[in-house]
């Protein structure tokens, strides 16, 4: 939504950000009695706060040791993720019966207020998209059982303020400054107050023995990475899809193995110029091994395909995942690659050595079709991406855990490479987008991927302290937005210099009663912002958030 007269709109999003956050705090009160949990309460969602935590714990021992990369989890594969030994959080997973109506529990309720000072940024997986000046955010609702089938509605309510700041010239008013045709990702919201509201993760789950499925709405996480989640993230928010799959890894003799396919629909936002086609048909498949022998290894791969949604559905449509990796695989004339289709895959890794408290991952990330196997061999990484990550918990007592964490990721593209697909070398040419699905890897603006892949790299070195009173963390962070290069001209030579933001996270959790209590302070200073020399930028963000029952 937009402001219709700039004289109305500080009171009218001052107003909507306190209703909102009170809407939040007002709830924690008439839900009382609700057990203290951490985040809704439902199931465990991709990158919240019991997910990372029971990550840590299985490093350890306290969790048993199985697939991590195919989220989110099913119902009962969940409850198996439990602790069972002490631990800091452990008054967090007390087993109790919460506030119900018959089979319907009341969720968590999670508000939150965020304010940027100098342009737009986010931290938080969200569908929500956080402007300059405040915004706000909540989050509740409902879950149901019965038998075997799981009902939850978590809608997320958000609003942002988008106060105006310096945007670089774009194809469309407020589209991406360095690929506007080739991908859905606004520098702004539009020219006034924005918000929407969205399902969130909402699903109706069957949980079937040895079976996943669902018609979903629910954040998905793909691969290892505990920041950089290269094909499927939470970033954007969740999106309408099916999925079918195994519940929980099945044994097959040489290890075990967990699967995941998804056919779902993805949106454009109303702030790129208009296309023939907004909406697309997002299929996808991931599969996870665990081989015996080797305790806590894990290893996958991921296949995605985005295309123009067809009037109607066909079966060639929803096996695109399964069509292979070579776009002329044998001595036919064969033509796997489609151009109305953005095709997406990855390789990953994870090893959790049993209570070590050291967990290693990585996944390589490729988008198109290589030509033939020689093509293959010749460049494996030719429109290629990777992330690295290590993790490492140590128990001082069984009230405190420490953590160090190092993450990085890439996702640049030589200049030579681009010469060689025919790009100019002053086209800065990005993963995640499409000449002809010119929205990109994105879902209403947002990226499905990691952002810090699109068109650069990323460096997080974090370290975190969980006590029974919450969690303290610090992170170091760098993002490079946009690559340097120079290039021989006619007139001389071009330059644009490296686009690149650093910013230290601090955070802090705590826990009273029923409630957590969570405090957000980054400041960020962004080099060369837009690529372009000198143009340097200060933000701060600062957030605010409460969630559960009193």
């Amino acid at each position: 939504m937009q402001g219709r007269a700039s004289a109305h709109r500080g009171r009218r999003w001052t107003g909507l950000i306190g209703t909102a956050f009170a809407l939040g705090c007002w709830s924690t009160v008439v839900r009382a009695q609700q057990v203290p949990r951490l985040d809704l309460g439902g199931v465990i969602e991709p990158g919240s706060e019991t997910e990372r935590y029971l990550r840590i714990l299985q490093t350890i021992g306290d969790v048993p040791s199985r697939s991590w990369s195919i989220q989110p989890f099913a119902d009962r594969e969940s409850r198996q993720l439990l602790p069972t030994q002490g631990h800091p959080w452990r008054a967090r997973f007390v087993d109790s019966a919460a506030t119900m109506i018959g089979p319907f529990r009341a969720l968590r309720s999670d508000a939150r207020i965020q304010l940027n000072t100098g342009f737009p940024t986010r931290d938080l997986e969200s569908p929500a998209w956080y402007g300059r000046g405040l915004n706000a955010q909540w989050q509740g609702g409902f879950v149901a059982t019965f038998g075997r089938l799981r009902v939850q509605l978590a809608p997320v309510v958000w609003i942002a303020q988008n106060t105006a700041f310096s945007m670089a010239p774009s194809t469309s008013l407020f589209g991406d400054p360095r690929n506007g045709g080739g991908i859905d990702l606004p520098q702004r919201f539009g020219a006034g107050t924005a918000g929407s509201v969205d399902l969130g993760n909402s699903a109706i789950q069957l949980d079937l023995p040895g079976v996943y499925v669902a018609l979903s709405n629910e954040q998905q996480r793909w691969g290892p990475g505990r920041t950089y989640a290269l094909v499927l993230s939470p970033n954007a928010g969740g999106f309408p899809h099916f999925a079918l799959g195994t519940s929980r890894p099945l044994n097959v003799g040489i290890g075990k193995v967990h699967i995941r396919y998804i056919a779902g629909r993805l949106d454009q936002s109303s702030f790129m110029a208009p296309t023939t086609h907004s909406t697309r048909l997002e299929t996808g498949a991931v599969l996870s091994i665990s081989p015996v022998g080797l305790p806590g290894l894990e290893i996958g791969a991921t296949k995605v395909s985005e295309q123009w949604m067809p009037p109607v559905i066909d079966f060639a449509s929803l096996v695109r995942p399964f069509s292979g990796i070579l776009n002329h695989p044998g001595a036919g004339d064969e033509n796997l690659n489609l151009q109305s289709e953005n095709g997406l895959a990855s390789a990953f890794f994870r090893w959790t050595i049993p209570k070590s408290g050291l967990d290693l991952f990585g996944e390589f990330y490729r988008e198109d079709f290589n030509l033939d196997f020689r093509g293959l061999l010749e460049k494996p990484d030719d429109f290629g991406g990777y992330m690295l990550g290590m993790q490492y918990a140590t128990v001082p007592s069984k009230d405190r855990i420490q953590v160090v964490r190092l993450e990085v990721a890439n996702g640049q593209i030589s200049q030579q490479e681009k010469g060689q697909h025919g790009f100019s070398p002053l086209y800065d040419y990005a993963l995640y987008t499409h000449s002809d699905v010119v929205q990109g890897h994105t879902q209403r603006g947002e990226l499905l991927g990691a952002p810090d892949l699109y068109g650069g790299a990323g460096l997080r070195v974090a370290y975190e302290n969980f006590t029974p009173e919450g969690r303290r963390s610090v992170t170091f962070q760098r993002s490079l937005h946009g690559q340097a290069f120079s290039v021989v001209t006619a007139t001389g030579v071009a330059t644009r210099p490296a686009d690149v933001l650093y910013s230290l996270r601090f955070e802090q959790l705590r826990f009273y009663g029923g409630r957590d209590y969570t405090v957000t302070v980054i400041p960020s200073y962004n080099l060369n912002r837009y690529t372009i020399a000198n143009n340097d930028q200060f933000n701060l963000y600062i957030a605010a958030g409460v969630r559960g029952w009193r």
